[in-house]
């Protein structure tokens, strides 16, 4: 629950454009695996969406609906 807590604070700090996998690896200092794992379970839950042309990561619906 808090490395996910983590990620989600990360992706809001690069809400304008996304961030890449790599990015968040970078900041969370988080095996990449297990970054990958979190970030498709926040998908899964529409936390976190990504986008498909950029690949990069960011705070979904669900996760500005519970932020508000």
């Amino acid at each position: 629950m808090r490395r996910a807590a983590a990620l989600l604070r990360i992706l809001a700090t690069g809400q304008d454009q996304g961030m890449r996998l790599t990015d968040v690896v970078e900041h969370s200092q988080l095996p990449l695996p297990t970054v990958h794992r979190l970030l498709q379970a926040l998908c899964s839950e529409g936390l976190v969406e990504q986008d498909a042309v950029t690949r990069r990561y960011l705070i979904g619906e669900e996760g500005l609906l519970l932020g508000m």
